[in-house]
């Protein structure tokens, strides 16, 4: 429900198994009374599923319409500013990540910029891996083990939820707005501050 890419997902592993119940209700309904929509209240029915269904796609149409067939984040919950921040460098850089950004930032930053995970966490990653990046972010007795096993050179962090580490000597907190943070190992230079564009939302090309 939080996530609009999993509702196409959910349809299809949904309808088979509610075509299915829907059948199974209607016969047992015919059989314990011989109740039946009449053929006017078929047709309503069948009018009203249709409506809806048309509803549903001019919506979504005039959605990728105003967004010109982009997809677009809002600013708000993705790190905009701070991953055109890290854009504008040119240096090779590794980046710790948490999991729900892994993929804007690769995305924008990639390959210049590794990130420590990604979506893609259970097909590419370690297991290994992946349990301290979690541990790093969330802050487990082993939070350390991420920036000590592989080379670090930055962080971007939730704005107000600064992992742990941050809290250690050499690192710095070089980039900070209202939705992400961004933390440099000391002898780590990145890019200063850059001028956001007319438009604010993160969009793929």
């Amino acid at each position: 429900f939080a996530q609009q890419r999993h509702t196409p997902v959910f349809a299809l592993c949904a309808a088979p198994l509610v075509a299915e119940g829907a059948e199974a209700l209607a016969r047992r309904v015919r059989r314990r009374g011989g109740w039946s929509l009449s053929p006017g209240a078929q047709g309503l029915l069948a009018t009203g599923m249709v409506a809806l269904a048309l509803a549903q796609l001019g919506l979504t149409a005039a959605r990728l319409w105003g967004d010109r067939l982009r997809i677009v984040f809002d600013p708000a919950e993705y790190p905009v500013e701070a991953v055109r921040r890290l854009a504008a460098g040119t240096e090779p850089l590794n980046l710790a990540v948490p999991l729900e950004w892994g993929g804007y930032a690769l995305w924008h930053l990639g390959p210049r910029v590794k990130v420590s995970l990604d979506g893609r966490f259970a097909m590419i990653y370690p297991p290994e891996v992946v349990e301290e990046n979690f541990a790093f972010f969330s802050g487990r007795d082993d939070f350390r083990a991420l920036a000590d096993r592989h080379p670090t050179d930055a962080i971007l962090a939730p704005a107000g939820a600064r992992p742990p580490v941050s809290a250690s000597t050499g690192w710095r907190t070089v980039h900070e707005d209202p939705v992400a943070t961004i933390l440099a190992r000391e002898g780590v230079a990145l890019p200063e501050g850059v001028t956001a564009p007319t438009s604010a939302a993160g969009v793929f090309p």
